[in-house]
């Protein structure tokens, strides 16, 4: 529980740094060396490239960029089908056994690789701008280099080498192959896994914007459990926006977009302002399911405007201390430009410092605050699995919950109830007015969409016809009923709201139930919401008994009674 909910703050995190980690190579700029060998460090832990690790490429038979490029492309497909094997034998010899499964041959090939699909994603998250870039530089400008010139013509000779290895010449057999085999990984990684993770979370659409769990939508968890459920696709724009930081912008050239070169300021631009547009798209858009992600992805693409901005004043101060014969570029200036275009280097490592850094204090201390609140969080658990209970709708439902309520007396506690039950099981989707209704006409309509009514039994409840509305269409329907009462706040004594206010046609429906009762310490209050918890696991029919569930508090797994009854 602890990772899913850092989860989309360490992908924030750790896209920051693979584009940060490249800029020196894309933009051709030198950063001080102290930013150097932060990033350093850094790309070491992050983007598992080979040049990392200090070990000579000519030692592994890779001193050439096209085997360099084979080996990065090769490896994270063996290591993609070594985890899907893994968990496939795990599967056949340990897994079906302990969950009490028997499988046939096609049954454990598929649930070892749907139990390996977040690994494998995972790792494509990790490999796709290292492998990606590799692949464009494949596909880079040659530059090109003047050998001669004819005394009588004054026409120059050239010589063009790939700019990503200047061994190949360009134009020879040697530069073909290089291009083909770029050819190659571009589409693998920067158009097959983008185009994957499509075809994947086409297949779990309609499923998840009806708020529903099935096994493969669990297993693409990685991809769309951060986001809404109407931006689950969020997931590729956020790789193609990386892509282009990364490797697509450094070949604008090739694309017949002249004015863009390499190492430009204007390539530089170009990136800036593609940053600047995205994240008010992104603000626009908010596509992620929880507000601190949101906050924190604003703090992550902050930073990396801060570290394309201070990138930029490099390149200038670059470009004023260049030489021309023995003297720098600014002794050619007057004093007052001297004085608006100087920058002093140790005001722009300051700046680009505390760029990089930034995004990892705001990790440290966010995973800080999510650690201690985790810690004080209950999370129901199957037994077996010790996983999160997925719960099963028909498909003409949509939640799991519905919370049948009247505004003065139960709201406050309803609006409690639904945040509360949510962090307890994360799968399950809970009705609450104040956010899902749009049609008052369409109550009959809901309730016909959920599994579980569970009504907040409180003074004016019974005298109020939309709750009548909900509640007999509810036993017409023979709907599972749950009841919940607030001895404090509901207005009136149970015994007077069932004497003075139930209709005769609904008193049988406390009976043979338990009055779940809601209750405003904390400790007691969790009692309350696994109790309730207890009977949506229940009415979901897991075909489980609930000796299978466990509650899980403070680290520690432990059975609680009150949860834990047999029916």
């Amino acid at each position: 529980m602890l990772f899913r909910s850092l989860r989309a703050k360490i992908k924030q995190a750790l896209t920051f740094y693979q584009i940060a980690t490249r800029i020196e190579g894309i933009y051709l700029v030198t950063f001080p060396p102290e930013v150097q060998a932060l990033l350093a460090q850094i790309s070491l832990n992050i983007n598992f490239s080979i040049d990392g690790f200090g070990i000579p490429l000519s030692c592994l038979g890779l001193d050439s960029f096209y085997y360099k490029l084979a080996f990065m492309m090769t490896w994270p497909l063996i290591v993609v089908a070594s985890v899907f094997l893994g968990f496939i034998l795990w599967t056949f010899f340990v897994g079906q056994r302990r969950a009490g499964l028997e499988l046939n041959v096609v049954g454990v090939i598929k649930e070892g690789m749907l139990q390996g699909l977040p690994v494998v994603l995972f790792i494509c998250f990790l490999v796709f701008p290292v492998v990606s870039t590799l692949a464009f530089e494949g596909l880079d400008l040659c530059d090109p280099f003047v050998i001669s010139t004819n005394p009588e013509t004054q026409a120059e000779e050239s010589i063009s080498f790939l700019m990503a290895d200047y061994n190949v010449v360009c134009g020879t057999p040697a530069h073909t192959e290089v291009q083909a085999l770029a050819a190659v990984a571009v589409m693998i990684y920067p158009i097959g896994i983008p185009f994957l993770y499509g075809v994947m979370l086409s297949r779990v659409r309609e499923t998840l914007r009806a708020r529903r769990a099935t096994r493969f939508s669990e297993a693409l968890g990685f991809l769309h459990r951060d986001y809404e459920p109407s931006h689950f696709y969020w997931e590729i724009v956020e790789a193609y926006r990386k892509l282009f930081l990364v490797s697509a912008i450094s070949i604008m050239e090739l694309w017949s977009v002249q004015e863009v070169k390499k190492g430009s300021i204007l390539q530089m631009l170009t990136a800036l302002a593609f940053c600047l547009s995205f994240n008010v798209i992104k603000q626009v858009l908010t596509p992620y399911r929880l507000l601190d992600d949101e906050y924190f992805a604003l703090a992550c693409d902050v930073s990396l405007v801060f570290v394309l901005v201070f990138t930029m004043l490099l390149k200038v101060n670059d470009l004023t201390e260049s030489k021309i014969g023995e003297n720098s570029v600014i002794d050619f200036v007057t004093k007052t430009m001297e004085e608006q275009f100087k920058i002093d280097m140790f005001w722009l490592t300051v700046g680009l410092f505390i760029g990089v850094v930034s995004v990892l204090t705001f990790l440290s201390v966010v995973a800080a605050q999510q650690i201690t609140k985790a810690a004080r969080v209950p999370i129901i658990r199957l037994r077996a699995s010790r996983e999160t209970p997925l719960f099963k709708l028909a498909p003409t439902e949509k939640w799991h919950l519905f919370l049948s309520h009247v505004w003065g007396t139960g709201q406050d506690q309803c609006a409690t109830i639904k945040r509360q039950t949510s962090i307890m099981l994360p799968h399950a989707s809970i009705f609450l007015d104040t956010d899902d209704l749009k049609d008052i006409g369409a109550l009959e309509e809901y309730i016909d969409q959920s599994r579980l009514i569970m009504v907040f039994v409180s003074k004016g409840y019974f005298l109020s016809r939309n709750c009548l509305r909900e509640l007999n269409h509810a036993v017409a329907s023979h709907k599972a009923i749950a009841l919940m009462y607030d001895p404090v706040r509901g207005g009136a004594t149970l015994d007077d709201i069932y004497s003075k206010e139930v209709p005769t046609h609904l008193q049988h429906i406390f009976k043979g139930r338990d009055m779940i009762t809601w209750h405003r310490i904390k400790e007691f209050q969790q009692i309350s919401l696994k109790l309730l918890a207890t009977q949506i696991v229940a009415a979901c029919e897991l075909g489980r008994s609930r000796k299978q569930l466990k509650a899980h508090k403070s680290g520690k797994w432990q059975r609680d009674k009150n949860l834990l009854r047999s029916e």
